[in-house]
């Protein structure tokens, strides 16, 4: 069996620079808004069932962060070999905004 962790909570500290790093990467998870200097945790993405299938992403976010301030919590859990191997490459970035 292999071990997996997966992404339960995400926020981010303070001391956003509102780069767009994070939203290009997982885009259903932060909303960069420019018009008032801030980046939020969607909705949607206050849920663990939420954020597990998305743990790679975001994970993948927070070390892209310039500033280091997104931050998560993981939990441990098994999964097969097979399962491990088949696991998902994680998607390309999506397109930067306008």
């Amino acid at each position: 069996m292999a071990v997996k962790q997966l992404v339960t909570k995400v926020w981010i500290a303070p001391g956003c620079i509102v780069c767009d790093a994070c939203e290009t990467t997982c885009p259903d998870v932060f909303d960069v808004r420019h018009d008032d200097g801030t980046c939020l945790i969607r909705p949607d993405a206050m849920d663990a069932e939420f954020t597990k299938p998305r743990s790679q992403l975001i994970k993948d976010a927070a070390a892209e962060c310039p500033v280091d301030v997104i931050k998560f919590e993981t939990i441990e859990v098994e999964v097969s070999d097979a399962e491990a191997a088949a696991a998902p490459a994680p998607a390309a970035p999506a397109a930067a905004k306008a």
